[in-house]
């Protein structure tokens, strides 16, 4: 599973959305799936990235629409391609960044917890 996944917004309707990637012969390409959090009625959008990036520019988002992003590996087996496990979901809200009333956005992780043993402890760090 891809891991590390982060959103950097770049403009007004642009973000980066970048992941660690995963060095394995088999892997091809990488699906980045997309899709407003809160409409169900706009259908997911993917593109695919090759192996060999670790990043990929989004554009035509909507101002002030919290929008989700998952990214899953490409992988190629005798001349058959399978789509590997999605990672977690980074949930981002694209801003205004030019009015001055929004000049940050925000990011949420969603975490999955199988493992009721298991804690997480997050730090963050706003602009610099």
């Amino acid at each position: 599973m891809v891991t590390n996944v982060r959103v950097e917004q770049l403009t007004d309707t642009s973000v980066r959305v970048s992941w660690h990637q995963i060095f394995a012969d088999e892997i091809t390409n990488y699906a980045v799936y997309y899709k407003p959090s809160d409409n169900t009625e706009q259908s997911e959008e993917s593109v695919t990235v090759p192996s060999s990036e670790s990043s990929v520019v989004i554009g035509d988002l909507m101002i002030n629409v919290e929008y989700q992003f998952q990214v899953a590996a490409i992988a190629e087996m005798e001349r058959v391609f399978f789509t590997g496990q999605r990672s977690l979901p980074v949930s981002t809200v694209v801003s205004d960044m030019l009015s001055g009333k929004s000049t940050l956005f925000q990011s949420r992780i969603t975490f999955q917890q199988k493992n009721p043993n298991v804690r997480f402890h997050c730090k963050c760090k706003g602009p610099s």
